[in-house]
Protein backbone atom coordinates (compact mmCIF):
# COMPACT_ATOMS: atom_id res chain seq x y z
CA UNK A 1 0.00 0.00 0.00
CA UNK A 2 2.92 2.15 0.68
CA UNK A 3 4.79 1.51 -2.57
CA UNK A 4 1.12 2.61 -4.50
CA UNK A 5 0.79 6.09 -2.17
CA UNK A 6 4.48 6.64 -2.81
CA UNK A 7 3.69 6.09 -6.77
CA UNK A 8 1.05 8.42 -6.90
CA UNK A 9 2.93 11.12 -4.65
CA UNK A 10 5.98 11.30 -6.76
CA UNK A 11 4.24 11.41 -10.29
CA UNK A 12 2.26 14.43 -8.89
CA UNK A 13 5.70 15.98 -7.72
CA UNK A 14 6.78 15.25 -11.07
CA UNK A 15 3.63 17.21 -12.91
CA UNK A 16 4.15 20.21 -10.65
CA UNK A 17 7.52 20.48 -11.24
CA UNK A 18 6.90 20.50 -14.78
CA UNK A 19 4.53 22.84 -14.68
CA UNK A 20 6.51 25.28 -12.87
CA UNK A 21 9.35 24.92 -15.06
CA UNK A 22 7.01 25.57 -17.88
CA UNK A 23 5.49 28.85 -16.41
CA UNK A 24 9.29 30.17 -15.55
CA UNK A 25 10.08 29.52 -19.47
CA UNK A 26 9.88 33.74 -19.98
CA UNK A 27 11.90 34.53 -17.44
CA UNK A 28 14.64 32.21 -18.00
CA UNK A 29 14.85 33.25 -22.07
CA UNK A 30 15.61 36.62 -20.45
CA UNK A 31 18.00 35.71 -17.72
CA UNK A 32 20.42 33.61 -20.03
CA UNK A 33 19.78 35.16 -23.53
CA UNK A 34 18.85 32.03 -25.04
CA UNK A 35 15.48 31.28 -27.37
CA UNK A 36 12.60 29.42 -26.06
CA UNK A 37 14.15 26.23 -28.22
CA UNK A 38 16.77 25.66 -25.79
CA UNK A 39 14.83 26.31 -22.35
CA UNK A 40 12.16 23.96 -23.97
CA UNK A 41 15.03 21.17 -23.85
CA UNK A 42 14.85 20.95 -19.90
CA UNK A 43 11.70 19.46 -20.59
CA UNK A 44 11.94 17.16 -23.49
CA UNK A 45 15.39 15.65 -23.74
CA UNK A 46 16.69 16.79 -20.53
CA UNK A 47 14.44 14.98 -18.41
CA UNK A 48 15.06 11.60 -20.15
CA UNK A 49 18.50 11.95 -20.45
CA UNK A 50 18.72 12.39 -16.81
CA UNK A 51 15.83 9.79 -15.94
CA UNK A 52 18.23 6.98 -18.51
CA UNK A 53 21.63 8.21 -16.16
CA UNK A 54 19.83 7.54 -12.97
CA UNK A 55 17.77 4.37 -14.14
CA UNK A 56 21.11 2.98 -16.00
CA UNK A 57 23.13 3.40 -13.08
CA UNK A 58 20.54 2.32 -10.51
CA UNK A 59 22.39 -0.92 -9.93
CA UNK A 60 25.21 0.31 -8.85
CA UNK A 61 23.52 2.07 -5.96
CA UNK A 62 22.14 -1.40 -4.39
CA UNK A 63 25.26 -3.62 -4.36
Amino acid sequence: MISIISIGFLSFLGIVVETALNIAFPQLTKYFSVPISQIQWLTTDGWWINGQTIFANGGYTTR
